[in-house]
């Protein structure tokens, strides 16, 4: 099973790394300007290296329509930004990844349409849900998005979505049920039915 190791230790590790190898570069026998250039080189690694990661991680990552309606793809929406005629950004929650994820899908019609109704319904749902996207969560994709409220259903709902459009499903939120009722103070005694003759 391949785990996900943090960035910041493989940031740390690489820095580590770049800075052993310049060290060895610049206390090995050579010139004293070669082992200058080389430490500058070492140490300036490091910054450059955790800038360019950065970078790399505050872009989307691309995705089709189809990838996103696929039967392995099942992921909550967190938030979605639509742009017209440029693409659709989707921050999205997988179940095999604790941290979200921010995805790109090119320009689609039929998919914005489908994200808009789902986003309406939403809105308009009284006690609130989750929006998901993609088939695979049929095969109990669902119970392993942790986090989401939308996702433990309500006996009544069975697990089944409220609505669906396109690739889209919106789960609704389970209703509380009622707290229960307190007869104490019209009640205080037991009640006593009269003898019977």
């Amino acid at each position: 099973m391949v785990t996900h190791v943090p960035l910041t230790i493989l940031i740390a590790l690489a820095a580590l790394l770049a800075l052993s190898l310049a060290s060895l570069s610049a206390w090995s026998r050579r010139a004293v300007h070669v082992r200058v250039i080389a430490l500058v080189l070492g140490i300036s690694f490091v910054p450059l290296f955790g800038f360019a990661t950065y970078d790399l991680l505050s872009r989307p990552k691309m995705m089709t329509v189809g990838e996103l309606g696929s039967e392995r793809t099942c992921a909550a929406v967190l938030h979605a930004t639509i742009r017209e005629r440029q693409g659709i950004y989707l921050f999205l929650q997988f179940p095999e990844i604790k941290e979200p994820r921010y995805v790109a899908v090119p320009w689609n019609l039929k998919f914005a349409q489908a994200l808009v109704h789902m986003e309406r319904v939403a809105e308009h749902s009284e006690h609130g849900g989750t929006i998901i996207v993609g088939k695979g969560c049929q095969n109990g994709g669902l119970a392993k998005i942790s986090g989401i409220r939308g996702i433990l259903r309500n006996k009544k709902n069975g697990g089944r979505p409220g609505n669906e459009e396109g690739e889209f499903k919106f789960y609704p939120d389970p209703v509380p049920p009622s707290p229960p009722k307190d007869y104490s103070p019209f009640y205080s005694t037991p009640l006593r039915l009269p003898d019977q003759q």
